[in-house]
């Protein structure tokens, strides 16, 4: 008998939560999280851990909100990749 996959903290969130932004390069839509830093307050958006996301990147949430990535970087649960955790910052002159 084949063991089931238990769904992450992220997953049950993402399901219910998440937001669809495009990321530039790839032109591939993704799921992510939106969520601030506990300890500095920083916004991050959290993407499944499969996405395409690297520092560099552009991700577009809408037509007028851009954000570069600063950093993508794993967060593990239970030893597992849990989701990429992206920091950004809004790209420059945004028509908002």
């Amino acid at each position: 008998m084949k063991k089931s996959k238990r769904k992450t903290p992220f997953e049950h969130l993402v399901k219910k939560l998440g937001m669809k932004y495009t990321v530039e390069r790839t032109d591939i839509a993704v799921i992510g999280l939106p969520n601030r830093d506990e300890g500095t307050h920083r916004p991050f958006i959290s993407f499944y851990p499969d996405s395409d996301i690297v520092a560099g990147d552009c991700i577009i949430y809408s037509a007028h909100t851009r954000y570069i990535v600063e950093s993508a970087t794993m967060d593990y649960w239970m030893a597992e990749p849990h989701f990429i955790k992206v920091y950004y910052s809004p790209e420059n002159n945004q028509h908002l």
